[in-house]
């Protein structure tokens, strides 16, 4: 991983005076980019250039976009980028704005009804999705590196656009309003061509989520219900992580090869375990009659790129000590990825109350402050380019956790398994094939247990499965009935037509007579199936051995809002904890789905963890 992440300056944020925080949003907004560009340009890998958004108009904005990151990747030093990238984004806002709406919405109301309770969450409907008259996002800052066959651009936004969404829960109507969104945003670009359109495709993620800002309205208390305040939240948390969090991303291709889709794929790193510890001098969560006998019911929650666990609660303490074995490990594929910990007092009438959060940590920063007991602040403060820049409110009490790094042994499962502290479950995805006619995005999903991971997510539809569909039109259907009336071999009508035989059959077994149009469009999208290659290697923590013996691995395929497709697999430890099975290598998974059938390249396998330090980036 290269080192031009924008929040990966070593330096804690400063607790703000008083008058620091009556000027804090105004010097933020007033923050020196320049200066920002030099440190990160200074202080880590020289060819990583940042760049900051100056004025400056440039033509052919698409074009110019790519040679100048291209260019940007091997300089050495400081560049600017032309204020034409903003006036690209904005010219494209009105057209990307009724996408984005439309993805929203679908999104939206799938992600709702699943996260909500069952007696609440069929009654919760998303009725209208509104981008509002804001601004567009604007870029603040540019980050380049050069990447293996391909270069990465990270670009800190801000988006202010003042998102709306109105729904209702029973009828009775509510919603969100103003909302507002700041990140770093991740796009890798390969691989490199040497024509038009000199990439072959764009992958697109969050290495940590986005911050999220907005407010609720509604009639009467109907937004003060926490669950529902909380089903909100976790949907729209929910739709960024299964989209664009990592492992997860979006990847558009330019050019359909496999070359193209492996550049999403985000290969394991290693595994980091995370142990709560314990903490002390926490505020009181619980209201006690009693004056200064307050206490609380604190957990721990933590986040790594796209997944989370949260630890047991301890009852009734303030200085809380969590037993050894409340640990979770981590899959990591970035070792920029931040591990997020808040500590938060578990109530059962209302939503948990936060009692704190630590400063998030790269997995190299989080290694190096393990066992060490670290302040809690209310709130963590983000400039514009997206770097820590100071916390709010100092909270009562410290938080101390534990960090251990594993790799990945690369030696088969042996008589060493009973010392191994652990096992990590891998899924290498590669061809997918699909049917034409579902016409939907496509993610692989791993779930093994409660644990779930995501490959990104691929198109479907492209501009060969359209024009192969479209070959096998009603005066096709024409020719082949007309040829057989008059005694023409089957075999000689597929060399006439070029389509294949089975599909000429198809054509001669249905008799429905003046519908030739219908009949063809239904054999081709019967007939043509899609075919992507993700290329990608999923992984889930594995503690125990005997669980794969009692536990089915579970393969999904995700369209845009629901499950298209699934399989089940099981991994015996007498059969060498591999799928295929020994004796049926090159066997396809085969999916299942409501009136579909997908196949999958997938190979499972198993390898234990190995204490270590984690791969020099």
């Amino acid at each position: 991983m290269g080192s031009c992440q924008f929040a990966q300056r070593q330096q804690a944020p400063r607790e703000p005076s008083g008058a620091d925080e009556r000027k804090e949003n105004e010097a933020d907004e007033n923050a020196v980019l320049e200066d920002d560009a030099h440190e990160v340009a200074g202080t880590h890998d020289p060819s990583v250039v940042t760049a900051v958004v100056k004025d400056k108009h440039e033509p052919d904005a698409v074009h110019h976009l790519i040679s100048a990151a291209m260019s940007m990747a091997k300089f050495k030093g400081v560049v600017d980028v032309p204020e034409w990238l903003n006036d690209l984004v904005k010219r494209l806002w009105p057209k990307l704005s009724i996408v984005l709406k439309h993805k929203i919405t679908q999104s939206l109301s799938t992600t709702i009804t699943e996260e909500l309770p069952l007696w609440l969450g069929p009654k919760v409907k998303v009725l209208n999705v509104d981008l509002g008259d804001g601004e567009a996002p604007r870029i603040e800052a540019i980050c380049c590196e050069e990447i293996t066959d391909g270069i990465k651009v990270m670009i800190a936004f801000n988006c202010a656009c003042g998102l709306k969404v109105d729904m209702s829960v029973a009828g009775v109507p509510f919603g969100m309003y103003d909302g507002m969104a700041s990140g770093c945003l991740v796009a890798e670009m390969g691989p490199l061509l040497g024509d038009l359109p000199l990439v072959g495709g764009v992958s697109i993620h969050f290495v940590y989520p986005p911050q999220l800002e907005y407010k609720f309205t509604g009639a009467g208390k109907i937004t003060e219900l926490p669950v529902l305040r909380r089903g909100v939240r976790a949907a729209i948390d929910s739709i960024i992580a299964s989209r664009m969090l990592l492992p997860n991303s979006i990847m558009v291709a330019l050019v359909h090869d496999d070359a193209t889709w492996k550049l999403g794929a985000k290969n394991l790193k290693g595994v980091i375990r995370v142990t709560a510890q314990s903490a002390t001098s926490l505020g009181n969560g619980d209201w006690s009659f009693i004056p200064g006998r307050g206490s609380s019911d604190p957990y721990v929650h933590v986040r790594v790129g796209s997944n989370t666990w949260s630890s047991s609660t301890v009852k009734g303490s303030n200085s809380p000590k969590w037993p050894t074995s409340d640990y979770h490990d981590f899959a990591v594929y970035d070792l920029s990825q931040k591990v997020v910990v808040e500590v938060l007092d578990e109530d059962w009438m209302t939503s948990d109350d936060s009692l704190g959060v630590l400063l998030p940590l790269s997995i190299p920063d989080a290694l190096a402050e393990s066992q060490k007991p670290l302040q809690l602040f209310k709130h963590i403060k983000y400039n514009r380019s997206h770097i820590p820049s100071s916390t709010q409110g100092k909270v009562q009490g410290q938080l101390q956790m534990k960090y251990e790094w594993f790799n990945i042994s690369q030696q088969p499962l042996g008589q060493d398994v009973a010392s191994a502290p652990g096992f990590v479950l891998t899924a290498k995805i590669g061809v997918l094939k699909m049917p034409a006619n579902l016409r939907d995005s496509a993610q692989v999903l791993l779930k093994f247990g409660p644990r779930v991971t995501r490959s990104q997510s691929l198109d479907v539809r492209s501009a060969k499965i359209d024009a192969a569909v479209d070959s096998i039109t009603s005066a096709t259907v024409d020719i082949v009935r007309k040829g057989a009336k008059l005694g023409v071999d089957p075999s000689v009508l597929a060399e006439m037509t070029h389509l294949e035989p089975q599909i000429i059959a198809d054509i001669l077994a249905d008799d429905r007579p003046e519908a030739n149009e219908a009949v063809a469009r239904d054999i081709a999208n019967r007939r043509l199936a899609a075919s992507m290659n993700f290329g990608s290697c999923l992984a889930v923590p594995v503690s125990k051995l005997a669980d794969l013996d009692k536990t089915k691995v579970e393969i999904h395929i995700r369209g845009a809002s629901k499950v298209l497709a699934k399989a089940s697999l099981r991994l015996g430890i007498g059969e060498g904890l591999v799928w295929p099975p020994r004796g049926h290598e090159g066997e396809l998974a085969q999916l299942l789905g409501d009136g579909t059938r997908m196949e999958l390249d997938v190979q499972l396998s198993v390898s234990a963890l190995m204490p270590g330090a984690p791969p020099v980036p």
